[in-house]
């Protein structure tokens, strides 16, 4: 055989085959879809704020894996859409049909003022959105993102807040008082 024609041989092969491969990445990018946002916890509740943890889930219908360049999220007030905590979650591949879950946490402060706690119970709204985008790595053909946004109910945690102020009130009043 002749080697010249070995070679275009090969070199078709090897054109085809990476063809081939972006088409896949490029449907497999078409197939990705945020099954879920999570709040897995609100813990850590102090006169500082709190911290907030959770989960993006992330599915891949596609045929080949595909990678997440990062997720970037925002928590906001309902009542006043002040944004309490902002973030970037760093990110990975999610193999062919299947799922991966893409884990955050962010501590949430009560600042500028403790006040914003008792707002939010005064005007018995208690609700805060997490919303962002899903950044995919797009082999620099196009510029993929995934909006998300998931409300999440905060008053059980603001309650213990209050509470946990009040006792802390009630402890210095009954220091200064000497009971």
């Amino acid at each position: 055989m002749n080697p010249s024609k070995l070679i275009v041989g090969a070199i078709v092969l090897l054109v085809f085959l990476a063809g081939l491969y972006g088409f896949l990445y490029l449907y497999s990018l078409s197939k990705i879809e945020l099954r879920d946002v999570r709040l897995n916890s609100i813990s850590d509740v102090s006169l500082d704020g709190f911290t907030i943890s959770g989960a993006l889930v992330l599915y891949n219908g596609g045929l080949i894996t595909v990678e997440v360049e990062n997720i970037t999220y925002d928590v906001v007030l309902e009542a006043s859409n002040q944004s309490l905590a902002s973030g970037a979650i760093v990110g990975g591949k999610i193999p062919r049909s299947a799922t991966t879950e893409f884990l955050f946490s962010n501590r949430v402060r009560w600042r500028p003022t403790a006040q914003l706690a008792f707002d939010i119970i005064e005007s018995k709204n208690t609700y805060a959105t997490i919303e962002g985008e899903v950044y995919v790595a797009d082999l620099y053909l196009t510029e993929l993102r995934i909006p998300f946004k998931e409300r999440i109910d905060l008053g059980d945690y603001v309650k213990q807040f209050v509470q946990e102020i009040a006792g802390k009130i009630i402890d210095w009043v009954k220091d200064l008082l000497g009971l």
